[in-house]
């Protein structure tokens, strides 16, 4: 183990984002900061205020100078790591359960706690900044969902769906462009918990995701065929 990075407050961490180069880390939790650490030496680079409430998910720009936060004041903010941010950009996104950016930073992808996925234009500065009641491009889910994780492609998106009393628990990848709805994998386990999911393999064939069972469930991605249970010892 090279470092072990510890908050030196009672705050937990729920979610961490590598920049580009590996150099720098960002975490943040049940905090209303973003705290950015360097990676080799395991200090503390600097704490962003830049949220009212707890944050729930962080992503890196392309470049390493940017990143973009949300969380449940409803607010995702683009905050520049080497800037004062007194001008920085923010949209009004609804209660932020996860985002993503695209390869190319062009894009953010924004799942909301309203059954939301937004697709919002960076660059686009004449644009909306109250996105609650639209103002971007949006797919519309009937599941409330956990987690995203965006594919290499930049047009495929995979979120994880909490399952309501009886209903079996879901993974669901979508087509960014067409809007609609490609797969549904089945046969994990999530009631309780925030659980997210992956797609790994060459050429990102494989769906993996975590289940409330302790174990790894692994999918093939083209047809949503469940194809091994990896059983996790303890």
């Amino acid at each position: 183990m090279k470092h072990s990075l510890q908050r030196d407050d009672s705050l937990s961490i729920s979610f961490l984002a590598w920049s580009p180069d590996d150099r720098k880390l960002l975490s943040c939790g049940s905090g209303n900061s973003v705290r950015m650490w360097d990676t080799t030496s395991g200090a503390v680079l600097r704490d962003f205020f830049v949220h009212t409430n707890s944050v729930s998910a962080c992503a890196w720009f392309p470049d390493g100078k940017r990143f973009v936060s949300g969380g449940l004041d409803k607010v995702v903010y683009m905050v520049d790591v080497e800037g004062d941010n007194e001008e920085r950009r923010m949209w009004r996104t609804g209660r932020v359960n996860d985002l993503a950016l695209t390869s190319d930073g062009k894009k953010l992808i924004v799942a909301n706690t309203d059954k939301k996925i937004l697709i919002i234009e960076v660059d686009d500065k004449d644009g909306a900044e109250d996105l609650e009641q639209g103002g971007c491009e949006c797919i519309q889910e009937t599941e409330q969902f956990t987690s995203l994780f965006l594919a290499d492609d930049d047009d495929h998106v995979i979120i994880n769906v909490s399952a309501l009393s009886d209903n079996p628990s879901e993974i669901h990848m979508w087509n960014l462009s067409t809007k609609k709805l490609i797969h549904r994998y089945i046969g994990h386990s999530q009631r309780r918990f925030v659980l997210r999911s992956c797609l790994g393999g060459a050429g990102q064939s494989f769906v993996l995701g975590g289940s409330e069972d302790g174990n790894v469930y692994i999918w093939k991605r083209s047809t949503g065929k469940l194809l091994e249970v990896v059983r996790l010892l303890y």
